[in-house]
């Protein structure tokens, strides 16, 4: 009698367990489970506040996922184009990736679909991505060999992107630091291309026995560990000034940093301090500055509509390659951060 050997290859693929959270109103085919991924589904009614896609939008998917033991959340806001993940930490416990760290995931997974059999440079792709979000995806397109163009945050800014080079590629992903993903030109298919995308990544997963983290924690080793945070500064009077100190005056001694580029979206110019190049920016004229230092800090300053409220976005990146000290590394850029921000806040 013939036996067979319990090795891994002939072990059945545990699958994984995703929730979709979605509106009561999506007009949608949610996907059907598979051998690799179990699909459930829970919808949030019209009076839930998705303008912002964070944890706490997510909370109520964080509870059904605990009580039913599944393993991801995949969550949509109201328009099926801007997006949330959630996954279990090392403690398992539900924790969100934010815009940054999310785009980095899928614009990875996709691009790995098409080149490993393309020579460098020959993908056939385009990235399409808002100013503000993580220079990680300049990376991972830089290292693939995937042109990298630039918009304004917004569905309708990513997609006028879109439509302007569709012609110069086959495929062309877009995404914003507000969650938005566009994975198909035709807006009325895109919520069905992240539906298909989306499978297809927790297959991947599945077969290989790792969890989001597990994949998230890769890309922070193959493309250098970001990190990124957003304040706000809001008064009852115009902050205007504060704003214009950005643009004119930016902190240099307070950071204790070498200032390398400034890009004035107001003044639609850039000065490259190292070079001493300076040049016109492409996209429209808005309220906004981005800084950018020696160390890897960049900082993008938005003065909202009105004047009265101001946006710090902060991304810095540092590099390491030994995957046990993830969790170390990261609390070093994560308190780098935080007293770069303490250090903003007294300006």
């Amino acid at each position: 009698m013939e036996t067979v050997e319990n090795t891994a290859e002939n072990q059945p693929i545990k699958p994984l367990k995703c929730l979709f959270y979605l509106p009561k109103v999506a007009k949608i085919k949610i996907p059907a489970s598979t051998e690799k991924v179990e699909t459930f589904h829970l919808f949030y009614g019209a009076d839930v506040n998705d303008e912002t896609l964070n944890f706490k939008f997510l909370m109520p998917a964080v509870e059904e996922a605990k009580n039913e033991d599944y393993d991801i959340i995949l969550g949509f806001d109201k328009s099926l184009n801007r997006i949330i993940i959630g996954y279990k930490n090392t403690e398992g416990r539900f924790q969100a990736f934010n815009a940054h760290q999310q785009a980095a995931l899928i614009s990875d997974h996709l691009i790995q679909q098409v080149i490993w059999d393309r020579p460098f440079g020959e993908s056939g792709m385009m990235i399409i991505k808002s100013v503000i979000l993580s220079d990680q995806l300049d990376g991972i397109a830089t290292k693939n060999g995937v042109p990298v163009k630039t918009t304004h945050s917004g569905f309708d800014n990513l997609m006028g992107g879109v439509k302007a080079n569709m012609e110069a590629v086959e495929k062309i992903i877009a995404f914003d630091d507000r969650n938005t993903v566009i994975l198909n030109p035709d807006a009325d298919k895109n919520s069905q291309s992240i539906f298909d995308m989306w499978m297809a990544l927790l297959s991947d997963l599945a077969e290989k026995e790792k969890s989001m983290l597990d994949r998230h924690i890769d890309l922070q080793v193959k493309y250098r560990l970001y990190l990124e945070k957003t304040f706000q500064i809001t008064r009852d009077t115009s902050i205007k000034k504060i704003f214009d100190k950005f643009r004119t005056k930016p902190p240099v001694d307070d950071l204790a940093d070498e200032l390398v580029l400034i890009s004035d979206y107001k003044k639609q110019t850039f000065h490259n301090k190292l070079t001493g190049r300076k040049g016109t920016l492409e996209l429209e004229a808005r309220n906004m500055v981005q800084i950018e230092y020696s160390s890897g800090l960049k900082l993008t300053v938005e003065l909202e509509e009105g004047e009265t409220q101001m946006s710090i976005h902060l991304s810095k990146y540092t590099n390491f390659a030994f995957k046990p000290k993830y969790a170390e590394i990261r609390k070093g850029l994560h308190d780098s951060l935080l007293k770069t921000v303490v250090i903003l806040g007294k300006m």
